[in-house]
């Protein structure tokens, strides 16, 4: 099991709380890190964690500034734009954050040529707390979790499609297999940019699995195959509860919750405190006497 994952300055503590508990779980392996913002000193902290790879991508980054007009340009892109598709109404600060998570994918495109075996994305607050080996079996070339169905039904109301949490996938040891769906996900992704879809690449992810399947997401756990880009993808859908766990104010157990995901601001808050005291914790009880 390799690992993966991308993140600025600002989730440094959670990017090395989640390189340490990969390398506590399964020492030596792998850790492919995407640099989108952190400091000198931040880096230099990371590389010396075993088997750490820092891969620099600041400069690839886009910026919407690029992409949302000047001031200058505002009237004409109103009457151009605005009045013909309400759609494309969106603040820069938040097309800026769609353009961040559009880019996780084409991080997992290079990840997926650099990367021999199988791997696990996680996202910059996402971290394990337990092994995760029953995510890799031969069977299964993508591995994704499913909302739970309170969420999933608000987010309907809301008229989004966000029935997987993106934070955790796992992908399998066929190389030109993760490659083609990686792709097939990003071209999905683009067909919904142009509209300006809200959580784009989360959205394409879903959809994608739901156009094999309509049913997919009925049940907490269960498999689907792709056919994509000339291959037959077999992705395996897992409960988020297990392993993309967020609720974690509530507390967690490794048994039960074994990926713990701090998202929503909660790995900037005293959350993220009470987490690694209770590992803390977690680890000293399994080593008493």
């Amino acid at each position: 099991m390799r690992f993966v994952t991308m993140g600025d300055g600002k989730y440094f503590r959670t990017v090395l709380l989640s390189i340490r508990q990969s390398s506590r779980f399964y020492p030596g392996r792998p850790f492919l890190l995407y640099d989108w913002g952190f400091d000198g000193a931040q880096l230099e902290r990371l590389r010396i964690e075993p088997g750490v790879e820092i891969r620099h991508w600041r400069d690839r980054l886009v910026d919407a500034g690029r992409i949302v007009p000047p001031r200058s340009a505002v009237r004409t892109f109103v009457r151009k734009h605005l009045f013909r598709d309400p759609d494309l109404r969106i603040p820069r600060a938040q097309w800026q954050k769609e353009l961040l998570l559009d880019e996780k994918c084409y991080c997992l495109l290079d990840a997926s040529c650099r990367l021999d075996g199988p791997f696990l994305f996680l996202d910059a607050d996402a971290f394990l707390v337990n092994r995760v080996d029953d995510l890799h079996d031969p069977q299964t070339d993508v591995v994704v979790t499913l909302r739970p169905q309170h969420e999933i039904e608000a987010a309907h109301r809301r008229g989004s499609v966000a029935d997987l949490n993106s934070g955790v996938i796992g992908f399998g040891g066929d190389r030109e297999k993760n490659f083609a769906f990686i792709t097939e996900w990003i071209k999905e992704m683009h067909i919904l940019n142009l509209r300006r879809h809200l959580l784009s690449e989360q959205t394409a992810l879903a959809r994608l699995i739901l156009r094999a399947d309509p049913q997919a997401f009925r049940q907490p756990q269960g498999r689907v195959d792709l056919k994509l880009g000339g291959f037959n993808i077999r992705c395996r859908i897992v409960p988020t509860a297990m392993y993309n766990y967020n609720e974690v104010e509530r507390g967690f157990d490794p048994e039960s919750n074994r990926i713990l995901h701090l998202k929503s601001g909660r790995g900037f808050s005293p959350v993220l405190d009470q987490v690694e005291a209770e590992l803390v914790r977690l680890e000293a009880s399994l080593e008493a006497p």
